[in-house]
């Protein structure tokens, strides 16, 4: 057990937090044969002389641990590498110790980590095999990097049940950018099966909403997605307008077993993503031509600007400075189109308005995310065309609709 010291940390605190780990030592003799007590300052920790063997606790400056730790933590020391708990505070109203929120859950998945609050207690005190330990790089056993890697090469566990008390409160969104920037870089990849068909995703939190779905092992709007199967026989081309991170452009390509799909997204992450999620699910049916481009009325530029609260919600502006070109889709695509899915953040009326020559020649099946403000415009269009509407499926903001030619 090491006890981790800061300079600042009172000496009051440090003899608390020695006493405690004093008699989780001796609660442990059922587990352990041997248990040795160590104190080191954090910036002298990369010369801590580990063992090679056994359970390392490394109990973070500033925390106290609760008397049950090894008896929580038993279940893992078979299967695991290292394993980590929940958090208890202080209420400055009430004094009670509470559960730190979003720390009372199991976990052993590292794509589902980033969507289980990693920024509170990745980097507190944790169990860890000293043989992994020994992988840690002078003082980087207290580095969020350290700690993923060990997320994404080991075997690791989270418990609902916490660990320690934690005395003040870290820096959540500095921590949090660390364990972003690490997914960001990182390939993390999520497998699973779905519809009879293995697929895989690249988890980088630039969709979280859709991306939650996806870790969970379910397709984001699977019932829509299910319902274009029994109308799309397979062998149809279909253009995927606002792509977005490709998840309906590889059900396109594998479950529905098209002919063709092209995807179109202006934004380079999204397109980045969608080129590494088709490289994961091996589909040869998929052509990026279009990636890095918008779809419009007319031929005009955009930018992708994120949002002041949430930079991974960006939408696409129209803006004539913009570095990203737009094009209406009767120019992009000439060939025969099967299905068209529209899913645009609010500008699909401007991808119809740039698409009226497919609309009345080719006439394929639109597969539309229509947001109710536009609900009316949507279905006056659709009447000129003459299209029926056949599915609905309604959301608080939007509705996604199919319309198919009469």
């Amino acid at each position: 057990m090491v006890l981790i010291t800061h300079p600042g940390e009172k000496s009051e605190l440090t003899t608390l937090r020695r006493e405690q780990l004093k008699k989780i030592a001796r609660q442990a003799n059922n587990h352990f044969s041997k248990i040795d007590i160590r104190v080191v300052e954090s910036e002298k920790l990369k010369y801590l002389d580990l063992p090679s063997t056994g359970w390392v606790f490394l109990l973070k400056p500033g925390e106290i641990p609760l008397s049950n730790i090894v008896e929580s933590a038993v279940i893992g020391f078979q299967c695991y590498h290292a394993i980590w708990g929940g958090v208890l505070v202080q209420n400055d109203e009430t004094n009670n110790l509470e559960h730190l929120e979003g720390t009372t859950f199991g976990c052993t998945d590292l794509p589902k980590l980033i969507f289980r609050n990693p920024e509170k207690w990745l980097s507190c005190s944790f169990f860890i095999r000293a043989d992994k330990a020994q992988l840690a790089a002078e003082n980087s056993l207290l580095d969020p990097e350290f700690h993923l890697n060990l997320w994404h090469r080991q075997r690791c566990i989270k418990l609902g049940v916490s660990f320690v008390i934690q005395n003040g409160t870290p820096n959540y969104q500095r921590q949090w950018e660390n364990v972003l920037r690490y997914f960001r870089s990182t390939s993390i990849v999520k497998k699973f099966n779905f519809d009879n068909q293995n697929l895989s995703f690249r988890i980088a939190y630039w969709n979280p909403y859709m991306e939650s779905k996806l870790v969970s092992g379910h397709i984001f709007e699977d019932t829509q997605l299910l319902a274009l199967k029994n109308i799309i026989s397979p062998g149809a081309t279909i253009v995927d307008v606002g792509a977005n991170i490709g998840q309906h452009t590889i059900f396109f390509a594998k479950n529905l077993r098209a002919k063709k799909v092209i995807p179109i997204e202006p934004n380079p992450d999204f397109s980045n993503i969608i080129k590494e999620n088709i490289l994961l699910n091996t589909v040869n049916n998929v052509d990026i031509s279009f990636l890095g481009c918008g779809v419009g009325e007319k031929h005009e530029k955009c930018r992708i600007v994120e949002s002041d609260t949430s930079p991974q919600d960006t939408t696409v502006e129209y803006y004539e400075n913009g570095t990203i070109p737009v094009y209406p889709l009767d120019d992009l695509v000439e060939e025969v189109i099967h299905l068209i899915k529209i899913d645009v953040d609010e500008h699909e009326l401007k991808v119809l308005f740039g698409m009226k020559n497919i609309l009345k020649s080719i006439r394929p099946i639109i597969a539309i995310e229509v947001v109710h403000p536009n609900l009316v415009e949507f279905l006056k269009l659709m009447t000129k065309f003459n299209y029926r509407i056949d599915h609905l499926f309604s959301n608080p903001q939007y509705t996604d609709i199919v319309a198919i030619p009469r």
